[in-house]
């Protein structure tokens, strides 16, 4: 007689701070099931889980070697090659990171845990802005062994927002020709910005002097998207070297950082598109749906499932997609945004009027990576008359 092997049992290690596509985050009615089997239960079998960037896999690489060394701090000898080794590793680590996650509060955690664990710092923090006008922030760090997120309205008030702002023109701290400041003993920094480096609106930002520290601005096209801060109670900490090398990393988390913006304004386009009552297709730059409200649905008469993944003209037909939709495509992928008021009719439906807009969806290389069209019926005009 076969005995049935019962399902591991368990907390996921995602519920403390659960990611945007979480179950236990949407309990709707198709995910209470869900949450139940899966974030209280076998997570190691949720295919979101399994789709996450495991930090912890990361780590335990880097324990391989008994040679491993801190990414920073003096090291000479055998020391020193052990250590250039274990910044390659995270490099590497950064690359998969980039690779595997789309979602940012995931990638801002694993992030922080990567570098805390290579460098053998507590005191890491990312303070991100969320948009160009910093109109609000989020602060990404560490609290004992869990790493989490904080979001504030407002200017960042502290010495970082001053970084983000332009405004370090005179400063006792050390800076690089990179912008990264730094001091390996805050105890002679003047008040003013011993003052400015306790302003932040958050408990992650120590206020005991002394230490060393460095702030390293995250640049993305020219311009300060946020500050990665690293504070040490020890004095004399960092090297040279090891202010080139945070600043060569900065240059990743910037591509990480608004690789993170690109997922979320998605995911929020996504739940507009929705909630819209007229059709709204998005496909990618090949023209596969990428996501399709239910209105669009309805016009074609198919399930959201047997759209997904299909060409735009395997859905809609070969004469509709070459008359009405691949002139405005073309257009789109040369990142215009394209308009046209013409007569549709979708297989097996009326004709009807529709102005149709697509407006191109930039990727983080500056590429049209996606089209987002709405068609808008027009209900006052004739398809006769067109």
């Amino acid at each position: 007689m076969s005995s049935v092997k019962p399902k591991k049992r368990g907390v996921c290690p995602f519920m403390k701070s659960p990611m945007t596509n979480c179950y236990c985050r949407n309990l709707s009615s198709e995910n209470i099931e869900k949450a139940y089997d899966y974030c209280s239960g076998d997570y190691e079998s949720c295919e979101i889980f399994q789709t996450v960037f495991r930090v912890d896999e990361a780590i335990n690489d880097s324990d391989d070697s008994e040679l491993s060394f801190p990414v920073v701090g003096l090291a000479t000898g055998s020391e020193r090659s052990a250590q250039l080794q274990t910044r390659q590793k995270l490099l590497l680590s950064m690359l998969e990171l980039l690779g595997k996650n789309t979602l940012a509060t995931t990638m801002y955690r694993d992030f922080v845990l990567l570098l805390r664990h290579f460098t053998e710092i507590e005191g890491i923090t990312l303070y991100l802005t969320d948009s160009e006008q910093q109109r609000s922030y989020r602060v990404v760090g560490c609290q004992d062994d869990m790493v989490t997120e904080e979001q504030h309205i407002g200017k960042l008030g502290c010495i970082c927002g001053d970084i983000i702002g332009g405004s370090m023109d005179s400063t006792s701290l050390n800076k690089t020709d990179g912008g990264v400041f730094w001091s390996n003993d805050r105890e002679s920094l003047s008040d003013a910005e011993e003052k400015a480096l306790n302003l932040c609106d958050c408990a992650r930002c120590p206020e005991d002097a002394g230490g060393s520290v460095v702030l390293v601005p995250i640049n993305y096209r020219g311009q300060v998207i946020g500050v990665l801060r690293i504070l040490d109670q020890r004095k004399g900490l960092f090297t040279r070297d090891d202010i080139q090398f945070l600043e060569g990393l900065s240059a990743g988390l910037g591509i990480i950082v608004i690789q993170s913006r690109a997922d979320e304004s998605r995911i929020y386009s996504e739940m507009f598109i929705d909630s819209v009552q007229n059709p709204i297709i998005v496909v990618d730059a090949d023209f596969i749906y990428r996501k399709v409200n239910k209105k669009f649905c309805q016009c074609v008469s198919l399930l959201e499932a047997e759209v997904l993944g299909k060409t735009f003209q395997g859905i809609v037909g070969d004469a509709l997609f070459d008359r009405v939709f691949n002139p405005l495509f073309q257009q789109a992928l040369c990142g215009e945004r394209a308009q046209s008021t013409t007569v549709v009719a979708f297989p097996g439906r009326d004709k009807a009027c529709y102005l149709i807009t697509c407006q191109p969806n930039f990727g983080v290389d500056g590429v049209v990576d996606a089209i987002n069209i709405c068609m808008h019926e027009e209900i006052d005009k004739s398809p006769k008359a067109l």
